[in-house]
């Protein structure tokens, strides 16, 4: 007898609010979301439940599979049930399991104009003398996965018998009603497969989801949500499990609520947390840096995610701004000011969690501020406290996409992913379908010929390779009006994108230029600039169009919120001090780098240039003006601008201040509506700046069509992804989409808890990107497979551990490192020589000893420290500092900051590095240009160097701590992206992976009594599953010269405690026989 539901779900009962660990209550926002076991019935009627149970489709007369395959690859036939509590479907499973395919049909099980209808079940029903149970429904249209995979691959791998079934399983996926009979393998009743414990719940006490709509719980959407209604909710209760998230939608309704869910979910969990962060004050210390002033917190103990044991893990966003309320003393009152996190450190003695740099910090805040260098500051500790700024816009954007599925028809399609065939093929160029018929009589128009010319332009503008050229057709035959574009570092992705979109530009097209981040539209601008320029003859002129938060504003400037105080010369200012300040506004500098690099492309600099050149009028009404007196805005900008720049300007006119800003607000509308490339992040796409004015068809401009262009797609959140095609003021205009990137390497960051508890319950849907997503579906793709950038050395591994055969190294790839730089050939061995690597092996070829020397690992004896946040080696920060560094200096000098490129697995070694560098830097005056720089490995992808040297914080590997000795590093993606970031260069700083214990006693006895278990421990590191950094250290020796186990004898272990164990840290010796720019003029005397 099967538990009633109320039974099955009574584990809901023991849930408890994430923050008090109390009990469950309509106050309740965050609850651990119950994690069943794969094999229970709960994790059977939430998900997929397998195992899956056999059977034998018959139609037409036949069977499917058929007894005799008659040679062609054989395949089975499953059916189980998928989403029984939330959207019921009845799965359908088809597998070639040798060439490791699954095609999927799924038949709705609720409330819905699909939904299967007749469903019996018939016990011992003979066919052919043979008595088995059987399944019969009439369907009326399935969902499919897999179905396009398996058409790429075609009858030659498939054979007859696979094109069979596949033909009979898209008869099912229209909507006209058609009866599927399954005959099961075994007895219903079969307790070998769950498929006999869930009947019951469809047959004898039917489900109430299954004659409710779809996911009837999460709906209609809504930003606020009641978990115990919820869970009570009689239609459909909730089962409060995380939920798989997969590469098909089942429906729009389906795709709205996973994007809406998962983007509200994250939301509550970071707004959660950094407000019980606030919720107490925390210790801290203001420190005067130059001119800033910044405050150094402790963190007092707050209430974290989890309940009362706090098991999740808070981390401050790396830059939010708050406000501040402090007291420095009764007599000073109450101080509230804006600050904002900045992740640059400095060297303080006072340990610190976070670091704050006041806005408008006044006398009193500046003479109560210490100098960094003041060691004894505990009288100076204040109390803080903080109000968070969140940025709800970005949220109500997000919500607002996931809505839009719901609508945007013409899309549905692309983004259910399931059935490629039925989309049309668009020209984007036009937005027209392309002619099934292409020999049918046609006459060619104007805009016809303008395309050709243009198109001839794109093609022949480079020596393109063959999947290059492939790539820049498929812009004109773009299934669905989606152009896929994937492919490593250094395969022309670049290049490709900048010719694709001067292409569209060129035939009149609005162009909207999209990335994940800011350093990808730096990059993208960068190049644009270098190759066609930015002057009145370029073939392509774009705007870069920032938040609003970074845009130019004449009230922010009158209230004093954009002033940076311009550092003070005093004669009590040391040295360290001004190093400090130099750091803080380097930091400062860099935060508006993404902003403020190729600024003449930025919009406020371009709306500035067009009305210091007069390029435009708009007369209208300005309030001020006399009635129904109509102004030239644009003069009334430029007249603003003049009197700013003379000085003659009055701020502190209100009136005269609010003018300005209207001013130069109208002219940035009328700007906009002229411009035709746009560049902006996923995530500002929707500001009201670009949709209110960009190919809005105002001013007397048109709108012929927009293309959308995504860079670094498979890094980017689905739901930012989407953003612009969904949009109701664009998706009928825009063409289509090109997406750019690689889904071998990192996907979208996810910061949401995914460790021993889980809050989303569709956490998995916010790591997925729309690229991969539709890759792995078998959508086309062009796949670009020769690189340029990367030695061929550096290239080898990741290319054999990561990507499909075929991968290829462009020519200039196989010249030597001694043939290219002389000078760091020398500065490298030299410093692999005074470690001991020995060089004089008479039979090394010139290629081995350029591998040796470009590819090195560098093994080092240390302490895997897990104490702080994140873990971290002292000992590879040292060795770098003592061993490396200096020649490195010696050899690029001023080039150094942009030629060495420090990765490193985790922020606190990361910060290690930074503390490092810092403490050279002041003790032996060093500039910041003669710095490396320092970054993780997540914001290292874009990134690239010469020379790289990667740092993930391992030491030792054994299987059984694999989460402890690995950590996250355990992600070939992630190490995809840390080991393809080198040019010339790739050093590894790490332990020996050695597992030195007694026997495993996993390992067969044989082994054990023949004590050989360093031979059975490498056969079992060079398994699939290994870490693919346990792979790497496995592959390199010291008998081949890739490897160096470098000898510390004598040197004592770090402890983290303050920046005590910095001071070990003194400069070394180092002469090269010559350095970077000697390099660089010997190449260019040669050509």
């Amino acid at each position: 007898m099967a538990q009633p539901l109320s039974d099955v779900l009574a584990y809901r009962d023991k849930l408890t609010d994430a923050l008090t660990g109390g009990e469950v209550t309509a106050r309740t926002q965050l609850a651990p979301l119950y994690r069943p076991h794969p094999t229970s019935l709960v994790a059977h009627l939430t998900g997929i439940a397998y195992p899956a149970k056999p059977c034998t489709l018959i139609a037409r007369g036949a069977c499917f599979p058929p007894r005799d395959f008659n040679g062609s690859p054989q395949y089975e036939l499953y059916l189980t049930v998928n989403r029984l509590l939330t959207a019921p479907t009845l799965r359908l499973e088809c597998i070639w399991r040798e060439q490791k395919l699954r095609i999927a049909l799924e038949f709705p099980f609720f409330d819905c104009a699909t939904s299967l209808g007749g469903l019996t079940f018939h016990r011992d029903v003979e066919r052919y003398g043979t008595l088995s149970d059987e399944a019969r429904f009439e369907a009326h249209g399935a969902s499919s996965q897999g179905l396009n995979r398996a058409r790429s691959l075609g009858p030659e791998v498939l054979g007859p018998a696979g094109q069979q079934i596949i033909t009979e399983l898209r008869t099912y996926l229209a909507n006209t009603p058609k009866v599927m009979r399954l005959r099961f393998d075994t007895p219903l009743e079969d307790d070998r497969y769950p498929f006999s414990a869930i009947l019951p719940y469809i047959t004898e006490m039917p489900l109430p989801s299954l004659s409710a709509p779809e996911w009837a719980t999460l709906r209609p959407l809504r930003p606020e949500r009641d978990l115990t209604g919820m869970m009570s909710n009689p239609a459909a209760p909730f089962p409060m499990v995380p939920l798989a998230g997969l590469d098909t939608f089942l429906s729009a309704m389906h795709a709205s609520v996973e994007y809406y869910e998962s983007t509200r979910v994250a939301w509550l969990e970071q707004e959660v947390s950094l407000k019980e962060w606030a919720s107490v004050a925390h210790r801290g210390v203001l420190y005067r840096v130059g001119g800033a002033v910044a405050l150094a917190i402790r963190f007092s103990p707050f209430r974290l995610l989890g309940g009362p044991e706090g098991v999740v893990k808070f981390d401050l966003p790396d830059r939010f701004l708050a406000d501040v309320t402090f007291e420095l003393s009764p007599e000073h009152g109450e101080q509230r000011m804006l600050c904002e996190r900045s992740p640059v450190p400095i060297s303080i003695d006072w340990a610190h969690d976070a670091l704050f740099v006041l806005r408008k910090p006044n006398a009193a805040v500046r003479d109560a501020a210490a100098r960094p260098s003041h060691s004894n500051v505990d009288k100076r500790i204040i109390r803080a406290k903080f109000d968070p700024r969140m940025p709800v816009h970005q949220l109500g954007n997000k919500l607002t996409t996931a809505i839009n599925v719901q609508h945007a028809d013409r899309w549905q399609k692309v983004l259910l992913n399931q059935d490629h065939e039925s989309l049309p093929t668009i020209n984007l160029a036009t937005g027209q379908v392309v002619r099934a018929d292409q020999n049918a009589p046609w006459t060619p128009t104007e805009v016809d010929k303008v395309v050709e010319e243009a198109f001839t332009w794109m093609l022949s503008w480079r020596k393109w390779n063959a999947e290059q050229l492939e790539a820049l057709v498929s812009v004109r035959e773009a299934v669905g009006g989606i152009v896929l574009i994937s492919g490593p570092a250094g395969t022309g992705k670049t290049l490709l994108i900048q010719a694709i979109c001067v292409f569209l530009y060129k035939i009149g097209l609005h162009v909207l230029v999209l990335a994940p981040a800011n350093s990808n539209l730096s990059d993208f601008i960068g190049k644009l600039k270098e190759l066609f320029g930015n002057h009145s003859n370029s073939p392509v002129k774009a705007t870069r169009v920032y938040p609003i938060s970074a845009d130019f504003s004449p009230k922010k400037i009158a209230s004093g919120q954009t002033c940076i105080h311009t550092p003070e010369s005093t004669q009590e200012d040391d040295t360290g001090d001004i190093l400090d300040f130099e750091m803080v506004r380097s930091d400062l500098q860099y935060s508006d780098d993404k902003y403020t690099s190729h600024r003449d492309y930025g919009l406020p600099a371009q709306v500035f240039r067009a009305a210091r050149d007069e390029t435009y009028e708009l007369w209208e009404r300005l309030p001020g003006s006399e009635a129904d007196e109509q102004v030239d805005i644009w003069s009334v900008l430029r007249q603003s601008m003049k009197e700013a720049a003379e000085g003659s300007f009055r701020w502190g006119d209100q009136i005269q201040v609010k003018r300005y800003q209207m001013a130069y607000d109208r002219c940035k509308a009328h700007y906009l509506a002229h411009v035709r490339m746009i560049c902006t992040t996923t995530g500002n796409v929707r500001c009201t700046d670009i949709v209110e004015n960009w190919a809005a068809n105002k001013y007397g401009t048109e709108t012929k069509g927009i293309v959308v262009v995504l860079d670094e797609a498979c890094k980017d959140n689905e739901i930012d992804s989407v953003s612009a095609l969904l949009h109701p003021e664009w998706r009928d205009k825009i063409h289509g989409m090109v997406m750019l990137g690689d889904e071998r390497q990192l996907e979208p960051c996810n910061t949401g808890a995914s460790g021993r508890m889980v809050f989303n319950y569709f956490n998995d849907r916010i790591s997925i990107p729309l690229m991969s997503r539709l890759t792995r579906e078998g959508f086309p793709c062009v796949q670009l497979l020769e690189q340029h950038r990367m030695s061929h050395h550096i290239a080898e591994w990741p290319f054999k551990e990561f990507y499909p055969t075929g991968m290829r190294n462009g020519p200039s790839t196989y010249l030597t490192l001694r043939q290219k730089l002389p000078g760091l050939f020398d500065c490298l061995t030299g410093i692999l020589k005074d470690l001991g690597t020995v060089f004089t092996n008479p039979l090394q070829t010139e290629a081995e000893l350029d591998r040796s020397v470009r590819t090195h690992y560098l093994e080092i004896d240390g302490n895997r420290d897990n104490s702080k946040r994140s873990a971290f080696v002292l000992e590879h920060v040292r060795f770098f500092c003592d061993k490396i560094y200096w020649n490195l200096r010696a050899y690029f000098v001023e080039k150094t900051n942009e030629k060495v490129l420090v990765i490193c697995a985790y922020k606190e070694a990361k910060l290690c590095y930074e503390d490092a560098m810092r403490y050279i830097q002041r003790k032996y005056h060093i500039p910041d240009s003669q710095l490396p720089r320092i970054a993780t490995i997540d914001s290292s992808q874009g990134a690239e160097a010469p020379v790289t040297i990667i740092d993930c914080s391992v030491q030792k590997y054994d299987p059984r701590r694999r989460r402890a000795d690995i950590g996250f590093v355990d992600d070939d993606k992630r190490m995809n992206v840390a080991m393809t970031r080198a040019q010339e260069v790739r050093w590894i700083l790490g332990g020996n992976c050695e597992y030195i214990s007694p026997p495993l006693p996993f390992l067969p006895t044989n082994v054990l009594l023949s004590g050989n278990t360093g031979n059975a421990m490498k056969r079992l590191l060079r398994e699939s599953n290994t870490p693919a950094y346990v792979r790497y250290k496995m592959s390199v020796s010291k008998y081949s010269g890739d490897m160096t186990d470098v000898d510390q004898s004598g040197e004592e272990r770090l402890q983290r405690e303050g920046n005590r164990w910095l001071r070990g840290l003194r400069a070394h010796a180092a002469n090269v026989t010559s350095n970077y720019k000697d390099d660089v003029q010997r190449q260019l005397a040669r050509l």
